[in-house]
């Protein structure tokens, strides 16, 4: 079981990578796509790690905001009361997720 759950557009893998690597060096266990293996089941694999973190970072950038997965995951996040949008690029933040507090990590 992990803390935390990363959701972003493959395109942000960079960002994705040092937000990472932040948060396990302070402590946190994260789960993001790097740990599926060759032969997973990835969508059932994603479904039980959002479902078991703690919280869900979705990264919102021009390209996530049009992505079907990121958007599916943090619908799943949001469900679950486990949603924290994080803005990675001056972008606004997608429809139907603008009433949780997001999190503005542009700098």
């Amino acid at each position: 079981m992990h803390q935390v759950f990363i959701s972003y557009s493959h395109t942000d893998r960079d960002k994705a990578a040092k937000l990472a690597a932040a948060l396990q060096a302070w402590g946190y266990t994260v789960w993001w796509d790097p740990d599926l293996l060759g032969g997973d089941d990835f969508r059932s694999q994603i479904a039980a790690e959002i479902q078991q973190s703690t919280v869900v970072l979705a990264l919102f950038s021009e390209r996530s905001t049009h992505s079907g997965w990121v958007l599916d995951e943090a619908g799943r996040a949001a469900q679950s009361n486990k949603l924290v949008p994080v803005l990675i690029e001056p972008v606004p933040v997608p429809l139907g997720f603008g009433q949780i507090h997001h999190c503005d990590l542009r700098e």
